[in-house]
């Protein structure tokens, strides 16, 4: 029988023993693996909550130590981040194509991962207060990060989907440093007398009367010329080097030998992107009104034009200095400051709840269908 373009199929008592065992294999090393008591534990999870908790706990807490927790979570977290993105990793391509292992060293090139690298830098700069700072090189440096951490950063959350999944540390990652240099800007903010309180000698170049002289338009071009000055030298290298890494099998780091045998590429955040169906059929179907066929061959054979990357890092700078200017409403609110980050926080534990919901519901799934087949 056939209705709606599907035919009704009823198993044989073969397929349905053949399904049957093949459903209790499955739960049998599930649980086999779940009860293993031999096998080491492994505590990503329990850092990842513990972590979360904690700079919940601080921010409330010792609000004049978060830029601390900041820089303790960031040494931390980046170190099993790179670990993480040295090794090679079994990648999706394009439909029908096989997986391929990709370094992912140079992730940390992208624009999130550069600010918050300047971000521990600047802190450091500013609790050393060397000889050459100036009440205004100090204004500036603050009104770029406070710029880039309440603007592009935290809506990265949302626009990337980010998700608190506690047992992952990539996502960890990426929360961390999409969220966490806005609660350190918090503090600063709007917890400085607690921190000039119990840091007298450090930060002192800010303060309320810093404040006040800093303006939008400051926070703007602060944040712009920060972000520029990493645009163009990114651009470029993507452009002359980065366009073909992830074909280019004869490239390797000497210093680090992570494609010793040709047999592992470079990747870069640009190609990833690509691969993903909404970025990639947005720029090369919508936009550039190719087919999807010619989409997923530049997929299968990294094959993407310098046409195709700079239209790609126009787009990136044009959605983040669209983001800059809404870093002035948490600079002249604390409420709303608060109520922000506290809304895109929520918005990531929702979605972090959804994938735990989604492996609960496969596993209860698979459960039923088990003793459905066994009584069937």
């Amino acid at each position: 029988m056939e209705q709606d373009g599907l035919v009704e199929y009823h198993p044989t008592n073969d397929d349905l023993e053949a399904t049957h065992r093949v459903l209790k294999y499955i739960k049998d090393k599930t649980e086999k693996k779940m009860n293993d008591k031999s096998r080491p534990l492994d505590w990503t999870f329990f850092f990842g909550i513990s972590d979360a908790l904690f700079v919940a706990w601080s921010m409330a807490a010792i609000p004049q130590h978060a830029w601390i927790v900041y820089m303790a979570n960031a040494f931390v977290i980046f170190g099993f981040r790179f670990r993480n993105i040295m090794t090679p990793k079994s990648m999706f391509i394009a439909p029908g194509a096989p997986r391929e292992k990709l370094v992912r060293l140079f992730y940390v090139f992208e624009f999130c991962y550069f600010a918050n690298f300047f971000g521990v830098l600047v802190v450091i700069v500013l609790v050393c207060d060397p000889a050459f700072m100036t009440d205004r090189m100090a204004d500036v440096l603050f009104c770029a990060g406070f710029g880039i951490a309440c603007g592009p950063l935290l809506w990265a959350v949302v626009l990337f989907g980010n998700k608190f999944l506690f047992h992952d540390v990539d996502n960890t990652v990426s929360i961390l440093i999409h969220l966490s240099p806005s609660l350190v800007m918090y503090s600063f903010r709007w917890k400085y007398e607690e921190i000039q309180a119990y840091w007298p000698y450090l930060f002192h170049r800010l303060s309320e009367e810093a404040f006040d002289r800093m303006s939008q338009q400051d926070l703007f071009i602060s944040a712009a010329a920060f972000y520029m000055a990493w645009f163009f030298p990114y651009c470029t290298w993507l452009l002359f080097h980065g366009q073909s890494l992830p074909r280019n099998r004869e490239f390797d780091l000497k210093c680090c030998r992570l494609n010793p045998r040709g047999e592992t590429p470079y990747d870069t955040c640009f190609h990833f992107n690509m691969r993903d169906n909404f970025n990639g059929q947005f720029l090369i179907v919508r936009i550039l009104k190719k087919s999807r066929e010619e989409l997923n061959r530049k997929r299968r054979e990294h094959d993407f034009s310098k046409t195709e990357i700079l239209i790609y890092s126009c787009g990136h700078a044009a959605i983040v200095l669209t983001l800059i200017p809404l870093s002035a409403l948490c600079f002249h609110s604390k409420d709303l400051h608060g109520a922000l980050v506290g809304l895109i926080s929520l918005y990531a534990i929702y979605k972090g709840s959804l994938s735990y919901q989604k492996s609960i519901a496969c596993n209860e799934e698979m459960e039923r269908q088990v003793a459905l087949f066994s009584i069937a």
